[in-house]
């Protein structure tokens, strides 16, 4: 016997919150442990998470997001993330300042989406908040970003490490909380 239709929607969301928390969460504990990695490392990286999340956001669009109404976003988001994955592995010798304006603008982009996805969530998850706060943590790492652009590499490793761990760590809190409702 299958899963009814809502129930399995559920059990997808909450492996798909888990596994991009986790991942996230643990290379923002790589970023802030070894913070003096060079700017090749640190887009590497960058473009690797993008890459993989571009991936997954594109993915997660595939079953039922419509009926939540995030099909566009999430596939709107997955491409630009793709976009700047793409950048960030293959053009490593890109000045920092241009790579950190990338970025920045990225997670501003993530965050206002996973806003967006927070509010539209408030009505069907009891924590709605977490992701809104996850959401604003990204929303901040990004005008940090943008703002002071010149920033050296090893405070661009502890803005991103800060944002990934904290937002990793509150996508799987959201999971969790998903999953006791």
């Amino acid at each position: 016997m299958t899963q009814p239709e809502p129930a399995r929607v559920r059990t997808w969301l909450i492996g798909y919150l888990v596994l991009r928390g986790a991942v996230v969460a643990l290379l923002g504990a790589l970023l802030l442990l070894r913070p003096h990695d060079t700017v090749d490392t640190l887009a590497t990286l960058a473009g690797m998470i993008l890459l993989a999340f571009g991936a997954i956001d594109v993915l997660a669009a595939m079953p039922d997001a419509a009926a939540a109404g995030g099909r566009a976003l999430l596939v709107g988001r997955g491409l630009v993330t793709l976009a700047v994955g793409f950048v960030a592995v293959l053009l490593t010798d890109v000045a920092v300042t241009t790579l950190a304006i990338l970025l920045g603008m990225h997670l501003v982009l993530t965050g206002g989406v996973a806003l967006l996805v927070g509010i539209a969530l408030r009505n069907r998850v009891r924590h709605w908040w977490l992701t809104a706060t996850r959401s604003a943590v990204f929303v901040v790492a990004g005008l940090v970003t943008v703002l002071w652009p010149s920033i050296t590499v090893s405070a661009l490793a502890l803005v991103y490490g800060l944002q990934w761990l904290l937002g990793g760590a509150l996508s799987v809190a959201t999971a969790v909380d998903v999953g006791r409702t």
